[in-house]
């Protein structure tokens, strides 16, 4: 067994994401310029537009080598014998209750879970360390916790069900969206329509309705209705 398992920030991954965001954002904002300034969409004016955004990219991206120095890059999560340590803190197994993965919404991110690793302590002290910026297997984290511990420390229970609701709240969220879109479009097509009869738009009102009320009121009951079934009452 090595003296120690090391997590190292995921630099390829970091800058994946940057990169991706930097085109994205490029790409649009050159799109809603040329529309602002009614410029047509031809051929030759979208490979332009692809190209400055190339340009874009790496015009912004040409330091990111010089930022390895940087705390984001140098974050590190130390798992040995003698406990957790990373860049914010330091437990020793001796005070470790449990650990555990927690799913938490990303900032701005819809339908999106970020992993968290949370570490309980005896005191009723809880300790995080956000594991999206790490390269890591999370099976093998988990295996490596309860190793050099020396005993069962890393709460499968709670991690399996956090993992399935995160799963769950995302369908939830994504079907939402999708019956809202769908009684949007009935809407805009069939309830506006005023040469209808009006029993036929009746009908579609109420099918409106009821799209609604499954994509806002049954997202929270049904949640509601899984949390008391597998008996989870975390936030």
């Amino acid at each position: 067994m090595k003296d120690a398992y090391v997590l190292k920030c995921s630099k390829v991954k970091l800058l994946f994401w940057i990169v991706l965001a930097l085109i994205f954002a490029s790409l649009f904002g050159t799109m809603l310029i040329w529309f602002i300034q009614d410029v047509p969409l031809e051929g030759k004016n979208i490979f332009l537009a692809v190209l400055i955004s190339i340009l874009t990219v790496l015009s912004v991206c040409f330091p990111i080598p010089f930022l390895k120095e940087a705390k984001w890059m140098k974050r590190r999560l130390i798992i040995d014998r003698e406990g957790v340590k990373s860049s914010d803190f330091t437990i020793a197994w001796s005070n470790v209750k449990e650990c555990f993965y927690w799913m938490h919404d990303k900032p701005g991110g819809f339908a999106s879970k970020e992993r968290i690793l949370v570490i309980m302590t005896n005191d009723d002290g809880e300790y995080d360390e956000k594991l999206e910026v790490f390269s890591l297997d999370r099976q093998e984290l988990r295996e490596m916790i309860n190793l050099y511990a020396g005993c069962i420390k890393f709460n499968e229970e709670v991690s399996s069900l956090e993992e399935t609701k995160a799963r769950l709240t995302n369908s939830l969220d994504w079907s939402s969206v999708f019956l809202l879109a769908v009684a949007f479009l009935i809407f805009f097509i069939r309830c506006r329509d005023e040469s209808l009869p009006l029993a036929e738009n009746i009908f579609w009102w109420c099918v409106v309705g009821v799209l609604a009320a499954v994509a806002t009121v049954g997202h929270h009951y049904y949640l509601k209705h899984w949390r008391r079934k597998n008996n989870y009452y975390h936030d």
